[in-house]
């Protein structure tokens, strides 16, 4: 006991005699004898599965059943959706003209579109808020309106507030 007082101590060597002294487990014991895999008729059923669904889906768009209805499509066009961007919602014509005519066109920015159902007349009327800055530099939020037609979504400015 002596010596081991005077030896500097070794933190792996007492690791080392305790797993020398400790039982070990023989491959019974421990089960690695055996691979730890699923059943494999789980994963074909499971890969069948899956094939049947993406089947099914480019089936249904073949045979155009995933594409809007007529119905649809009539709908968005009576409420004016199809003159709007669908990355934006902006109307593009109408946005370039309102930005042209800013003090400082580079400090636009799009904020809302909102378009009215047609009106007998075969327009919709159509309200974008935007920012942009004013003679004195501030960045301010305005209101531009415009007539926009249905059948070839022209747009037409009526004023800028």
């Amino acid at each position: 006991m002596a010596d081991a007082e005077n030896q500097p101590f070794n933190p792996g060597s007492w690791r080392e005699e305790r797993t020398a002294d400790a039982p070990q487990a023989t491959p019974e014991q421990s089960g690695d004898d055996k691979p730890k895999r699923g059943k494999p008729w789980k994963r074909i059923i499971f890969g069948l599965l899956i094939l049947g669904v993406v089947i099914f889906g480019a089936a249904d768009c073949v045979f155009g059943i995933c594409g809007p209805s007529e119905e649809e499509k009539a709908e968005e066009r009576r409420k004016g959706f199809h003159c709007l961007s669908s990355y934006d919602g902006s109307h593009f014509d109408f946005k370039y003209e309102v930005q042209q005519s800013l003090n400082d066109p580079d400090s636009f920015e799009h904020v809302e579109t909102r378009i009215t159902p047609v009106l007998p007349n075969g327009s919709h009327l159509m309200e974008m808020d935007f920012r942009g800055r004013n003679a004195f530099g501030a960045l301010v939020l305005n209101t531009a309106k415009a007539r926009v037609w249905n059948d070839d979504c022209e747009a037409e400015l009526f004023s800028i507030e």
